[in-house]
């Protein structure tokens, strides 16, 4: 795009491509090309925050059309929603599933689902009509305590029990709590906290102190 068209810019960008400049360039087309105008125009939607009393049907309706999608086991929101913060960037969801895959696929074709951004059987991500981003993660049964733990936040609560786990000679990450290569708690998060002899807060609690 900057060889070609000399875009710098997304004023640039924008500019070409309701030119219909881009669409002759190699492994672009008419329909990439609207899809770049489409996503152009929502960029004040990408840094907008939400407020949480705004979104909270849609993502309580999320939420219970995804359990309903046959081969999910477990279905939770994570990150500030969870935290109940009064705005929101974005919801993430974890699910636990044994066919990712299909999961994935039917989750995409759901009414409430309106652009798909990735979708594949790790990560799926899309708009929701509101306009918020959702990011889902398929996780694995085992880890599910620490993958909720991990995306829920905050960051700074996170950093704190990885220092305190590293203090005991374990790691901590979104798959679990090790001790080198053993599995001292991932199952789930009460797991992870008693393991840290640490009393389980709730989600909102979850800051740095």
């Amino acid at each position: 795009l900057q060889a070609e068209l000399g875009i710098s810019t997304t004023a640039d960008l924008v500019r070409a491509a309701r030119e219909g400049k881009l669409r002759a360039l190699p492994r672009f087309s008419e329909t990439l090309e609207k899809k770049i105008l489409e996503n152009a125009g929502r960029v004040k939607e990408r840094t907008r925050r939400f407020p949480r009393a705004e979104i909270a049907d849609d993502v309580e309706a999320l939420l219970k059309k995804i359990r309903g999608v046959a081969g999910v086991e477990r279905c939770e929101v994570a990150g500030s929603f969870r935290r109940k913060k009064e705005t929101v960037g974005d919801i993430d969801v974890l699910v636990v599933t044994s066919s990712a895959k299909d999961v994935s696929d039917a989750i995409a074709e759901l009414p409430i689902v309106r652009d798909v951004v990735a979708h594949g059987d790790k990560k799926l991500s899309f708009d929701l009509v509101s306009g918020i981003r959702v990011d889902i993660r398929f996780v694995q049964r085992k880890e599910w305590g620490a993958a909720l733990l991990y995306f829920t936040g905050s960051k700074e609560h996170n950093i704190v029990l990885r220092k305190r786990a590293i203090e005991r000679g374990w790691k901590l990450n979104e798959y679990g709590l090790f001790a080198g290569e053993k599995v001292i708690a991932s199952r789930e998060e009460e797991d992870i906290y008693k393991a840290l002899d640490l009393p389980f807060p709730q989600p909102e609690e979850r800051e740095d102190r």
